[in-house]
């Protein structure tokens, strides 16, 4: 599991890093996702579906962790 994640965020990295992440500023997608909304209407998409969405992820991600271990590991 450790050698997956490690390996998934490899490729993250090298894909944002190819894009321009690491030039400074801020993701070039941001920028478009903003344009389909009026001022106070992305702050509240950020806290309402972004912030929420990414919640249930690590949820759904920790869960399923625990669920793979054996039964015997304790935290």
């Amino acid at each position: 599991m450790t050698g997956l994640a490690s390996l998934w965020g490899a490729r993250l990295t090298y894909n944002f890093y190819i894009k321009g992440g690491y030039s400074g500023g801020e993701d070039y997608r941001w920028q478009e996702v903003r344009k389909w909304f009026l001022g106070w209407q992305y702050e509240a998409f950020n806290a309402l579906f972004i912030c929420t969405f990414q919640q249930v992820q690590f949820t759904q991600l920790s869960i399923s962790i625990l669920l793979i271990y054996p039964s015997g590991w304790r935290l």
